[in-house]
């Protein structure tokens, strides 16, 4: 749903970044938008998309280590004795 809707913003920020317009049927009808802070608005809309690629690319390694990190302190613990109350034994 969410990169649908990434695409969708980018198609959009691309049109308006070419033609300098957003098309009505994002404005509404008998409205129009045009010119250079069109311009600006398609530019960050058009950003989304390659922003959240390739924010997700290093989120995915650091998650990857992570977790092969704590499968790894997990596997090589021991009970530390010393924390245990002493057991006396007659």
């Amino acid at each position: 749903m969410k990169t649908g809707i990434a695409i969708l913003f980018f198609i959009i920020g691309l049109y308006s970044l070419i033609s300098a317009k957003i098309p009505s049927w994002l404005v509404g009808d008998g409205y129009k938008a045009e010119g250079n802070k069109v311009r600006l608005i398609g530019a960050l809309a058009a950003i989304i998309l390659p922003g959240a690629l390739l924010a997700d690319f290093p989120i995915s390694i650091v998650g990857v280590f992570v977790i092969n990190f704590a499968f790894a302190i997990r596997n090589i613990r021991v009970p530390d004795e010393s924390s245990r109350p002493y057991k006396y034994r007659n």
